[in-house]
């Protein structure tokens, strides 16, 4: 394999392990770093990693807990690409996130499901007017967002499934 066609990611949170996941489907050989050797173990054995930790927002706590298990989630890149890359999927629903001390927010846990043939730009998202009022464009800094049953499908379409 050349490489041109390896990832390492730094970071085995649930989106750095969601983006791996994706990669490796892809075809491409993936380096996953994590900090805690136990927390790496647990990822290598199980071939999963749930959490996704870190939500600090309100409204996107809400989010997360409105998410039932089984959900299809978009995995979406909000600084780099600014695209939708792939579908993860809930696997345990909203639960006090272990690194707020304060107690108020919660984390979900996703697995990596599958990564879209193509890329969904906001570009394109933006162009296409039936996504004027998706969340991702009226509230592209919002972590966690919901989408509608009609947006889900525009999406899966425009990212060739």
């Amino acid at each position: 394999m050349s490489e041109a066609n390896s990832v390492a990611v730094i970071g085995a949170g649930a989106w750095g392990t969601a983006l791996a996941c994706i990669s490796a489907r892809a075809g491409r050989k993936v380096i996953l770093y994590a900090r805690d050797a136990t927390h790496a173990a647990r990822i290598a054995s199980s071939r999963e990693n749930p959490r996704l930790p870190g939500v600090r927002n309100f409204t996107a706590r809400q989010n997360l807990v409105n998410m039932k298990k089984g959900d299809p989630v978009f995995f979406y890149h909000s600084n780099e690409g600014k695209d939708i890359v792939g579908i993860a999927e809930v696997i345990k629903e909203a639960y006090p996130d272990p690194t707020d001390k304060t107690g108020k927010f919660v984390c979900v846990d996703i697995k990596a499901d599958k990564a879209l043939p193509k890329p969904v730009t906001m570009v394109a998202i933006k162009a296409e007017k039936k996504l004027a009022q998706m969340a991702l464009v009226k509230y592209s800094r919002l972590s966690v967002q919901p989408v509608t049953a009609e947006e889900w499908k525009l999406v899966c379409k425009m990212g060739g499934l």
